[in-house]
């Protein structure tokens, strides 16, 4: 039902990576893992992207290159 997916959402949601939040490499290598696995949703519940893609030329140009 709809209450049973907002609800599930939201728990997802609070557990979720916060900003500024550090993780350990380790705990990077586990979350890329386990996304491995999920399909993928560009944006959260709340309509947040968590993942984008960008282009080589955009790195690049990040790093002036």
């Amino acid at each position: 039902t709809q209450a049973v997916d907002r609800v599930l959402a939201t728990i997802a949601c609070h557990s979720a990576v916060r900003v500024g939040q550090r993780l350990s490499g380790t705990q990077v290598d586990a979350l890329l893992a386990s996304m491995d696995g999920a399909p993928v949703n560009a944006h959260c519940p709340h309509g947040r992207p968590v993942a984008v893609e960008l282009r080589r030329s955009a790195i690049e140009a990040l790093f002036q290159r």
